[in-house]
């Protein structure tokens, strides 16, 4: 398969994308509580919009215009992506952290990064562990293959980075100070009476009474 070929597979999985989002939102998001929707919205949305750019890198590589291949789709799916990712990630910070269960999701979010740069070491050095046969099926297959690479390592790595972000942290002590007023000491009786200028610093009746 050609770098023709493979930009045309691409485009046609670009086409299909708005329906595969929407699809999701309709279905898989409707089922999920908001900060799970919003951590779901954040890795997806991170994956449209680098793949767009991909696909748009791409065609500058064939010597194609701005205006040639696909533009509107490319800014459709860019720019879907980009609102996913920015709410989502809002959305995220509000909820906060959820401690015992972000551990997991992190662990799944480093999971699905590795596996794309699994795929990305398989496109370069796949003939050393696979078959002929196999190794030249992925060749033909290189630029979807490309694709779902860069999708698992994006995702996984944009879910990674906002679970980051919310992770709770511990609060800070205010500082200790040896001397909680200070290091002003307190006035004598005579000092007192001096300050308040006769209207102070002598006991009434009351206080000499015994209750």
């Amino acid at each position: 398969m050609g770098p023709e070929a493979g930009i045309i597979t691409l485009g046609l999985l670009l086409l299909a994308a708005p329906f595969v989002a929407l699809k999701n939102y309709f279905g898989k998001l409707r089922l999920l509580d908001q900060r799970s929707a919003a951590l779901h919205k954040v890795g997806h949305g991170a994956g449209l919009l680098v793949v767009a750019a991909w696909v748009f890198f791409l065609r500058g590589r064939m010597g194609l215009g701005p205006l040639e291949f696909l533009p509107l789709p490319l800014l459709i799916v860019a720019g879907f992506g980009l609102y996913w990712l920015v709410t989502g990630w809002t959305t995220a910070k509000i909820f906060g952290a959820q401690p015992g269960i972000d551990e997991s999701l992190i662990f799944r979010a480093i999971a699905k990064a590795v596996l794309g740069l699994a795929i990305f070491w398989l496109l370069g050095a796949g003939y050393r562990v696979l078959d002929r046969e196999e190794w030249l099926l992925l060749l033909d297959l290189q630029w979807p293959v490309r694709a779902v690479a860069i999708w698992c390592f994006i995702t996984g790595a944009a879910k990674f980075a906002v679970l980051l972000a919310i992770k709770k942290r511990p609060p800070q002590r205010p500082p200790v100070h040896a001397m909680p007023h200070g290091e002003a000491r307190f006035a004598s009786p005579v000092e007192a009476r001096r300050m308040q200028q006769g209207h102070g610093g002598t006991a009434s009746r009351m206080d000499q009474q015994r209750f």
